[in-house]
């Protein structure tokens, strides 16, 4: 019997090996959870400040880019260099795809098209009447109507 008992000891004792195995493999599985949402919440947070500095420098810049901060003039200078290079390069493709962008809304429109099809601005002689809504320049629906009779 002491062979049985032996084996039953062996056994038992496995048991508890294999039992506190599982609950310390189980305690790890939570902590890596609970590592991966604390890791998750920070990347929130911090595209979250992220986001508040981009928009706080962003206003920031356009109020010293009114006052010509010597501070800020090389990085101000950037800015309105990569926006002037942003304008230069979609003219370019607009003109290659053959649209137009509106000057109101920035909405890419057909290149035969008379208004935009976004905000209704003209987009007829945009450098003579300017960007902005007018009774004038503001189109009705029936001016986003293709007619077909006259393509054929």
């Amino acid at each position: 019997m002491s062979f049985l008992d032996d084996l039953g000891q062996k056994i038992g004792d496995f048991g508890e090996y294999a039992g506190a195995f599982c609950r310390s493999a189980a305690v790890k599985t939570e902590d890596q959870i609970s590592a991966a949402k604390l890791r998750s919440a920070i990347r929130t947070q911090e595209r979250i400040l992220s986001g508040t500095y981009e928009n706080i420098g962003r206003r920031y810049c356009e109020q010293k880019a009114e006052e010509n901060d010597p501070a800020f003039s090389e990085d101000l200078e950037k800015i309105r260099s990569a926006k002037e290079e942003i304008r230069r390069l979609g003219e370019e493709l607009s003109a290659l795809v053959r649209t137009k962008r509106c000057p109101n809304c920035g909405h890419e429109n057909a290149a035969s098209a008379k208004f935009c099809s976004s905000c209704g601005c003209s987009l007829q002689d945009t450098e003579k009447s300017g960007n902005g809504h007018t009774p004038e320049n503001t189109a009705e629906e029936s001016d986003f109507v293709q007619d077909d009779e006259q393509d054929t």
